[in-house]
Parts: structure tokens; C-alpha cells; sequence
């Protein structure tokens, strides 16, 4: 949502090249769960994990096609 008053500095920042504004929830065995919370920053864990698996989607697909 943009900022109704754009004079006014926001609280948040970010040094990445696409913010951080889109939300996902999806269903997983408690198990799934636990392991990833033991990581130290397991939500960056996930955006970095899910990020590499379609880079690598995408990569086969562009293999298969050429």
C-alpha cells in the first residue's frame, strides 16, 4: 500500500532489488516445520530455496526448448 503521506519517512527499508511485499501460505507436516525453524533465519531460507528451485525450473525448461 503506498504511503499516504509521502513527506512522512516510512519505518522500513531495504537494500534488496525487489521489495519484500507479497505474502504466501501454504499447508506442511509439522515435521517440515520444526526442521525449518531451527535455522537460524529459516524464512530467508525459504525465499533463497524457493528462488533457486524455479531458477532451475526455468533453466530446463530453456534446455529443452533450445
Amino acid at each position: 500500500m503506498p504511503n499516504p503521506n509521502p513527506s512522512k519517512k516510512t519505518r522500513f527499508t531495504t537494500e534488496r532489488d525487489e521489495a519484500l511485499t507479497d505474502n504466501m501460505s501454504i499447508r506442511m507436516p509439522p515435521s517440515v516445520m520444526n526442521k525449518l525453524k531451527k535455522k537460524d533465519n529459516w524464512r530467508e531460507f525459504v525465499r533463497i530455496t524457493l528462488a533457486k528451485a524455479l531458477e532451475e525450473e526455468q533453466e530446463q525448461q530453456d534446455f529443452k526448448s533450445a
